[in-house]
C-alpha cells in the first residue's frame, strides 16, 4: 500500500523546479502575512489608542453599516452622545495620567453595558458615543441610568448624555446629530441625560 507523503518542495530533484516551487511557497507565505498585516492595520485605524474602543472613524463606519440595515429592514437603532464631566479639572489638578484613567474608566463602563451588536466609541477628548441595535430611546435611557449609577458608586465620575432614536424616514447620521444637540443641552446642567424627540422638531 502506497504511503502519502506531505509535499516538500525542497526535495524536488530538479534544481530549477525546486527553486521555483520553494519560491512560490515563500511568496504565498509573504502574501498571507501581508494580508494579515493589512487587516491588523485596518483594525488599528478604527480603534482609539488609549481606551481600545472604536474611534470616530470606527463609529462612522458602524453608522454607515447601520444605515444600510435600517433602510433595508427597518431595524431599530438608537444613538447616544456622551460627554465625560469635569475632565479638564481632573487633568489640571491631578495630572493627565489621572485624566487618562478617567477616560479608560468611562470607556469600560460603557462597554460593560454594550452587547456584541452595539458599538461604543471615543470620538475624541472627553466625547464618547454609542450605537445601540434593536433598542429604543427609552431602553437607551435606562442603560445610561445604570451606567451613571455604576460610575458614581465606583469612581464618582459623572457624564452628560444625549439620546435619539432613529426615525423611520431618518438617517442614522441625522439622529446622531440630534443626540449631539441633546447632549449639549444636558452638558449645561451636567450629570444629566436628555432625550431628543422628533415630534418636537416636526411640530
Amino acid at each position: 500500500m502506497a504511503h502519502e507523503h506531505e509535499y516538500d518542495p525542497s526535495k524536488l530533484t530538479n534544481p530549477t523546479l525546486r527553486g521555483a516551487a520553494m519560491g512560490l511557497d515563500v511568496a504565498e507565505k509573504i502574501a498571507e502575512i501581508g494580508i494579515a498585516h493589512e487587516s491588523h492595520l485596518a483594525e488599528l485605524a478604527t480603534k482609539d489608542e488609549l481606551t481600545g474602543i472604536d474611534n470616530r472613524r470606527g463609529f462612522n463606519e458602524a453608522m454607515a453599516a447601520a444605515q444600510a440595515v435600517h433602510k433595508r429592514r427597518g431595524a431599530i437603532y438608537t444613538v447616544v452622545g456622551i460627554d465625560l464631566d469635569g475632565l479638564k479639572p481632573i487633568n489640571d489638578k491631578q495630572g493627565h495620567s489621572a485624566g487618562d484613567d478617567a477616560l479608560k474608566t468611562m470607556a469600560s463602563a460603557l462597554q460593560s453595558r454594550a452587547r456584541k451588536e452595539d458599538t461604543v466609541a471615543r470620538l475624541g477628548g472627553d466625547e464618547f458615543a454609542m450605537l445601540l441595535t434593536q433598542a429604543t430611546a427609552e431602553q437607551a435611557s435606562h442603560i445610561l441610568g445604570e451606567i451613571r449609577e455604576s460610575l458614581q458608586e465606583s469612581s464618582k465620575l459623572t457624564f452628560s448624555g444625549g439620546i435619539a432614536q432613529v426615525g423611520d424616514d431618518e438617517t442614522v447620521q441625522a439622529a446622531f446629530n440630534r443626540a449631539d444637540e441633546a447632549q449639549t443641552l444636558a452638558k449645561q446642567r451636567k450629570d444629566a441625560i436628555e432625550v431628543s424627540s422628533r415630534s418636537e422638531l416636526l411640530a
